[in-house]
């Protein structure tokens, strides 16, 4: 893939290396002081979940989740009070000790309470805790070298030295390593998806294949990332490869990532009976979705516990069952045939705005106590009625979240900024547009906007900010010379 009149070559100076690996280090540093100052434990929710997942396949009972009718004890107490005893959750000792109730694993893809597993079989709780939280850290540093490749194959090594800086320092994807979700590693797997496409052009099939192995080990830590195979061939459609190159790798690139979901699908065909691509959760995830506006035609209330309610009265034992899936996928769709203005104003006014500037933080409650969503549960509103209507309230409590909103308009701008004025660059621009608007476009017509879960654009906005830096002190230095 061409690049603006640099020579790849320089790269492999003394200066450039010495300048990766200092970056390297600090992206690491500022990511272990800051997880020490602000270290999590598992908060519940989906943390749980994950940890309960692991804590089946340590007790041998395979990976579990629990129903509606199960008997739901604290994990995490539990796990900690056998490392007080000298032991550890096993066999002998199971988790849960009831598994009446309990049902397979499908509700999540199985790769972080896979990881979580293999750290607590090699040490035990405690070090499971310090050592996802180490791992995530050097991830996500790692990633900056990812987004160096990615921008140098793009735009060559100046731009590419800018992005792995501002990766490096930037707060978003730093806050979303805090978290003991899947979420931590999404900017790796998005750097590392992309860098590994861009060599396919001139690599051909070997990085083909390594890009396909890199979609589906990523979508085995979050469903969202079975889209970015779709991403790699809509970059590949646009390049400058022939017809028939483009066909063959593509053809390399889904092999590729659905040889790695082989086991996956495998173990699920045992399990339940059905061979899944993807989780059982979708189906209940779009439909509670709906709920969004508390004031909504459908009656649905955006809650677990409502749609877990609802599952039961529909003959469900939980709402994230493979049969509860297909119901509630159904019901979505339908719920939009039905009301299809309802939908639209849900996607235009209480999703996008937030999928286009999301902002990425930590995770942690307001220590207040304050609620966006218990005020637009109680009133009626929407978020955008209770900041007009309570200005004062909505900007004391969540001034940091209105921060990194404004941190990702800027992110997001220069992005545009640099797709509208290169915009004749098109085949290069695609690298940077088409993961950004696929991934914002499909979140946002499928559930509610969870910053988190859109982190993956953070690398191709990055991109698009280091490609404007760099052109612009380019353009200042020509006028001055």
């Amino acid at each position: 893939m061409p690049v603006i009149a640099e020579d790849v070559a320089e790269v492999e100076t003394t200066t450039l290396r010495h300048s990766l690996i200092t970056a390297l280090v600090v992206a690491f540093a500022i990511r272990l002081i800051v997880c020490a100052v602000d270290f999590r434990e598992p908060e519940g929710g989906l943390d749980s979940g994950y940890i309960q997942t692991s804590a089946s396949l340590a007790s041998g009972l395979g990976a579990l989740m629990p129903s509606t009718t199960a008997n739901v004890s604290d994990v995490v107490s539990y796990m900690k009070q056998r490392e007080a005893a000298g032991g550890r959750v096993d066999p002998e000792h199971p988790y849960p000790p009831d598994t009446r109730g309990w049902v397979p694993a499908t509700q999540h893809p199985p790769g972080y309470a896979l990881l979580l597993y293999s750290l607590y079989r090699a040490t035990n709780y405690t070090w499971m805790i310090r050592l996802i939280h180490l791992i995530q850290a050097a991830t996500d540093a790692l990633a900056c070298l990812l987004v160096y490749l990615f921008l140098r194959n793009l735009f060559g090594s100046r731009s590419a030295l800018a992005g792995l800086w501002i990766y490096a320092l930037l707060p978003s994807p730093i806050f979303l390593t805090l978290r003991l979700q899947p979420d931590a590693f999404s900017c790796f797997f998005a750097a590392a998806i992309l860098a590994l496409a861009t060599f396919i052009p001139g690599g051909g099939l070997r990085y083909g294949l390594l890009t396909g192995a890199a979609v589906g080990v990523a979508s085995q830590f979050r469903t969202e990332f079975m889209l970015w195979s779709v991403i790699v061939l809509c970059a590949l459609a646009v390049s400058s490869i022939s017809g028939l190159s483009k066909l063959r790798l593509g053809a390399t690139v889904l092999i590729a990532q659905f040889t790695i979901l082989i086991p996956w699908m495998f173990w699920a065909q045992r399990a339940t009976g059905h061979p899944l691509l993807v989780p059982s959760n979708g189906g209940s995830t779009m439909y509670q979705a709906l709920g969004e506006q508390p004031q909504n035609p459908w009656g649905i209330t955006l809650q677990d516990e409502w749609i877990e309610a609802d599952a039961v009265k529909r003959g469900f034992t939980s709402a994230w069952t493979l049969e509860a899936d297909a119901y509630y996928r159904a019901a979505f769709y339908d719920s939009i045939r039905r009301h299809p203005v309802s939908f639209l104003k849900l996607i235009v006014i209480d999703r996008l705005p937030v999928a286009l500037i999301p902002p990425f933080n930590a995770g942690q409650p307001s220590r207040s106590g304050f609620s966006l969503w218990d005020f637009r549960r109680k009133e009626g509103l929407t978020r955008w009625g209770v900041t007009l209507k309570y200005p004062g309230l909505v900007l004391k409590n969540m001034w940091p979240t209105l921060l990194m909103a404004l941190l990702s308009a800027m992110l997001l701008a220069g992005m545009l900024a640099v797709a509208i004025t290169y915009r004749r660059d098109w085949r290069r621009m695609a690298w940077i547009v088409i993961p950004w608007l696929l991934t914002v476009s499909a979140l946002s017509f499928a559930k509610q906007i969870e910053p988190r879960n859109l982190s993956p654009i953070i690398v191709p906005e990055v991109a698009g900010v280091a490609f404007l830096v760099t052109r612009s002190r380019s353009g200042r230095k020509s006028l001055l010379a």
